[in-house]
């Protein structure tokens, strides 16, 4: 039985006393799903389970492209969709987190869905960042891609010689 969608059924257990109620179709929701038994003698037993049934959100990267090059103290800005079926997206939690350097922060979306984060902070090399949206039955989606930070390379030391120059032939 279930507190959403009333009876599912009924089954007789087998020579080992295994029932299985195979269900498909519950609703969306938090459950509480009941079973009742009676043996043969006319004495019961039930037990109650909580359990949800939900959708995840949806997340999708947009920006920036999988494959860019930036160097090491630029602005990158981040930027997800976010979709939840059940859920308006600006209440939905959003970790960003980078492979190199752990967990970058958090963000929310607007009410279109849209969510941004930016940092200039990512350690040179290989990144790839992963951004987790958790919704308010606990359910997640991840979505991450994959760039290069690099290292600028050193300043050259430039001489000119005559010290001081001069535009004079000789």
């Amino acid at each position: 039985f279930s507190d959403l969608d009333g009876e599912l059924g009924s089954v007789t257990p087998s020579s080992t006393g295994l029932a299985t109620l195979p269900h498909q179709g519950l609703s969306l929701g938090a459950h509480e799903l009941s079973i009742s038994v009676i043996d043969e003698r006319g004495l019961s037993c039930s037990a109650v389970r909580e359990h949800l049934v939900g959708e995840p959100p949806d997340i999708s990267f947009t920006a920036p492209n999988s494959g860019e090059l930036f160097t090491v103290g630029d602005v990158i800005s981040l930027q997800v969709d976010l979709y939840d079926s059940d859920q308006d997206p600006q209440t939905l939690d959003l970790v960003w987190s980078s492979s190199l350097d752990g967990v970058l922060g958090s963000s929310f979306a607007d009410s279109s869905g849209v969510a941004t984060f930016e940092t200039d902070s990512l350690t040179a090399g290989q990144q790839i960042i992963q951004a987790t949206v958790i919704d308010q039955e606990g359910l997640e989606a991840r979505d991450e891609i994959s760039f290069r930070v690099n290292t600028p390379p050193p300043s050259p030391n430039i001489a000119i010689v005559p010290n001081p120059a001069t535009t004079e032939d000789l």
